[in-house]
């Protein structure tokens, strides 16, 4: 397949000269990212996405320690994300995250469209939330990024997340085209920054992903800053379409 027409789109998408349309289906995909925290790597992560037998998109996702932290705590945890494309675009059904010891961390969210409610467990404390468009795990995030992108679209500009509280509000803010280094080489991304809303008594969060028309709209890379100070990253290793 000539893929000189995917990567003018692309370019221009990046430069905003790309006309609208319908977004695509993310692509069935197959990577691997580098974790680090406090300046250190200390895992990797697979992540696989594929379809299932109703043409879902489901992502699985295993992140195992290296190093010492391997030697100490091997399997760091694991995810599953599992999403649906009609003529809205992409749209998530279903998210579970299970962080493993010593933390023991565990949430699943149900995105019910019909009722327009978020059923949430976290950490066996189950409740509802009022489900929209702008709301959703943190994958949901980036997907939703993504399949504006692909179809020339603005993304969303506030996003709600559920957490152990509540919905919490973050602000979306586009910061521009800036180029990286992954374990791909230098890539073209668009970085955006996305900013809790603060309450009182607490730091500033700040989650910066930096997505890569190259990679179909995926992270190459994200940071998770607490009152400006980088509390853990991941960048990409390799990738593929399946």
């Amino acid at each position: 397949m000539n893929a000189a027409p995917a990567t003018l789109r692309a370019g221009l998408l990046l430069l905003g000269l790309a006309p609208a349309t319908e977004a695509a289906p993310q692509v069935p995909f197959h990577a691997h990212y580098v974790l680090g925290a406090a300046g250190f790597n200390v895992g990797t992560a697979e992540v696989h996405g594929r379809l299932d037998a109703q043409g879902r998109l489901l992502v699985t996702a295993r992140a195992d320690g290296t190093g010492l932290v391997g030697l100490l705590l091997g399997k760091l945890g694991d995810a599953r994300f599992l999403v649906e494309h009609d003529a809205a675009g992409d749209r998530p059904l279903d998210f579970a995250i299970r962080v493993d010891s010593p933390f023991d961390a565990r949430v699943v969210v149900h995105y019910d469209w019909t009722q327009r409610q978020l059923d949430v467990d976290y950490n066996g404390s189950e409740r509802h939330d009022a489900l929209d468009a702008g709301t959703g795990d943190p994958f949901a995030l980036m997907l939703a990024i993504g399949d504006a992108r692909r179809a020339g679209r603005e993304p969303p500009n506030f996003w709600q997340t559920p957490d152990h509280e509540g919905l919490r509000r973050y602000s979306i803010v586009r910061q521009g085209v800036e180029r990286i280094d992954t374990g791909r080489g230098p890539l073209l991304t668009e970085r955006y920054d996305c900013v809790r809303e603060l309450r009182e008594g607490e730091d500033t969060l700040r989650i910066v992903i930096w997505l890569a028309p190259e990679l179909d709209w995926l992270p190459a890379s994200g940071s998770r800053l607490r009152a400006g100070r980088e509390k853990a990253r991941f960048t990409l290793s390799d990738w593929a379409r399946e």
